[in-house]
């Protein structure tokens, strides 16, 4: 019998950065609402939307959470345009560090 994964976290993640950039922040905070209502695994899709939206102090939380839960999606960290917001922060070159990376501009 196979298993469908769950695409949920996906598609929160996705619209929350459409609605923000589209400029309607009451939608981008309902999909960031129901992304943060599931598990910890979808912690790197946070630092994304965080990202995004210029909240770097959570995007950074959720950094240290994907780190040490071992998040698959930062294989993408170093080149992923969604965190170019967080790049020119001290803490990137931290968190680049503790992933044994070098930054990709």
């Amino acid at each position: 019998r196979i298993q469908l994964e769950n695409l949920e976290g996906f598609r929160y993640t996705v619209l929350a950065i459409l609605y923000f950039e589209l400029d309607d922040m009451e939608a981008s905070d309902a999909a960031l609402a129901s992304l943060n209502e599931l598990d910890a695994e979808w912690a790197y899709q946070r630092v994304m939307v965080y990202s995004v939206r210029g909240e770097k102090d959570k995007a950074f939380e959720w950094l240290d959470t994907a780190i040490e839960i071992r998040d698959r999606g930062l294989n993408l960290a170093v080149g992923d345009p969604t965190l170019d917001n967080l790049r020119d922060d001290p803490r990137f070159a931290d968190v680049l560090k503790r992933l044994n990376r070098t930054a990709v501009r």
